[in-house]
């Protein structure tokens, strides 16, 4: 019969995850103030109306986008959490069971 063994990083690793989703928040939020700067001092003359005619949809896409990644980051952290403790489990049920 085939060993089957977790390793100790496996649940460290998925835990980093968690790291990097507050990054990706800050960045978020850096973004976010970046298209508040952009919206505020572009001004409402042709210019500034075609500034924001180019620049405002695409930050409201990347605003979306790094929502999106972190919720996805933030579920792999948790769901990958929660797959390393079962396969710990596994591992230490199988160490007392199979001798």
């Amino acid at each position: 019969m085939g060993e089957f063994k977790a390793t100790a990083q496996l649940g460290s690793s998925f835990a980093e995850l968690g790291s990097m989703k507050t990054l990706l928040d800050q960045m978020n939020t850096k973004i976010v103030q970046i298209g508040e700067y952009n919206r505020d001092s572009a001004g409402h003359d042709e210019i500034g109306k075609s500034y924001h005619e180019t620049v405002d949809g695409p930050t409201k896409n990347l605003i979306e986008l790094m929502d999106q990644v972190g919720q996805v980051v933030q579920k792999l952290s948790e769901n990958g959490g929660n797959a390393a403790k079962l396969f710990t489990k596994t591992d230490d049920d199988l160490s007392t069971t199979v001798k």
